[in-house]
């Protein structure tokens, strides 16, 4: 059996131990700007600068996918910004390792319900 829970209640039942936001997205050259086509944010009980470092050594490890028209960006923010994230996605965007991506499918789903898509946005904990 598996158990699933929204973003919104993992964060109600663990939100004291998270520290960063640790966000990744796939976003491709549309005209002269970046669009998300996959993103991922992940939550995390490191601090920041922790984080930093991993997200520092996983490029140097594996290098940096940035081509003219595809890139694969690496970001953090501290987990204190959560509110700041979710207004930054619901006005279609999404700042990543220095980077604006427009999120257009976040920004309609947010306005529409104020929920992140269902599909992605829960977490799938495995029984014992």
């Amino acid at each position: 059996m598996n158990l699933r829970f929204s973003a919104g209640e993992m964060i109600k039942m663990f939100g004291a131990t998270y520290r960063t936001l640790d966000i990744r997205s796939a976003a491709v050259k549309q005209g002269d700007k970046w669009a998300n086509v996959y993103a991922v944010i992940r939550l995390t009980y490191e601090q920041p600068a922790v984080a930093a470092e991993r997200l520092r050594r996983l490029e140097r490890d594996h290098g940096a996918v940035r081509t003219e028209s595809f890139r694969i960006l690496l970001g953090l923010r501290p987990f204190s910004e959560l509110g700041e994230f979710w207004e930054d996605l619901a006005l279609g965007r999404l700042c990543v390792g220095g980077e604006e991506i427009t999120t257009p499918r976040f920004a309609r789903s947010i306005r529409a319900g104020g929920q992140l898509p269902t599909t992605g946005s829960f977490l799938t904990v495995p029984a014992c």
